[in-house]
Order: structure tokens, then sequence, then C-alpha cells
């Protein structure tokens, strides 16, 4: 599943491919971009942050992009250079509304990846969605 790139200067990325979406999945790419985003010399409250936008993103996949009967899959692929971290969740399937939003605490996900990130957008396209996210880097120390 997951597949890091060899630094390049300055660069370091993450690239998570063909991800099943489903509950227990999202727990492992919750921990591994926690780690990922550590190592990339974030602050404490960035790594949190990013690891929160990241994983409402996740979960945005699984109640938004594939019927209830699962069978989809996402692909990650986290960036820092010298200045920025970018992170984009990227499923291929179809967005769709949850079968009673007024019976779910959920819904604020992309409010809150909003809030966390520096910079945030949502880009449908034909064959997916795309969340994409963006950090000014702070090194921590």
């Amino acid at each position: 599943m997951a597949t890091n790139q060899p630094d390049s200067g300055h660069r370091r990325d993450l690239r998570l491919t063909n991800v099943p979406a489903i509950v227990d999945e999202l727990t492992i790419v919750r921990r591994v971009v926690r780690r990922w985003a550590a190592a990339a010399e974030l602050s404490g409250e960035q790594v949190q942050d990013l690891e929160l936008a990241v994983y409402e993103a996740l979960s945005n996949v699984l109640d938004h992009a594939y019927p209830a009967r699962g069978g989809g899959v996402f692909d990650l692929h986290a960036v820092q250079d010298r200045d920025t971290v970018t992170v984009t969740v990227t499923d291929h399937g179809h967005w769709r509304q949850p079968a009673d939003p007024a019976s779910t605490l959920r819904g604020r996900g992309l409010r809150l990846i909003e809030k966390l990130a520096t910079d945030f957008e949502l880009r449908p396209q034909l064959t997916g969605t795309v969340v994409w996210m963006r950090w000014s880097r702070h090194p921590a120390g």
C-alpha cells in the first residue's frame, strides 16, 4: 500500500495508491501520515492539524464516494518541499449525500479541513473527487 518516494533535495513524498476504502485501512493510513508529517519537521500542532484534516478527507471517501457496500479505493499523495506541505486525497467514485444527513452528527468535515489547513480546495472531477490541502511549513523546534 504505502510507498515512500526517495528524498530529492528538500522534497519528501509519500504516495499511497489503490488503498481499499474501508474503515480498517483509514486507521493504518492515519498512522502512516502522522509519522510522515512528524518526519517532515512540522510543529507538533501542525502534525495534529494535518493528521485530523487528512482523516476527515478519508472519512469523506467512505461517506460520499462509494455505495454503502464499499468496493472503492483512494489515493493519497503528500509532498513536503522547502516552504509547504501539500496533501491530496483522491477517490474514484461519485459524490453522494448520506442516506439521512439529519440523523448524523457528521457533515462538518470539509469545514474542519478548511480551518485546519492553510489552503484547501475540493475538486470534483468526472472520475472522482480530489481534496487538496496545503500547510505553510513552520518546522518544529
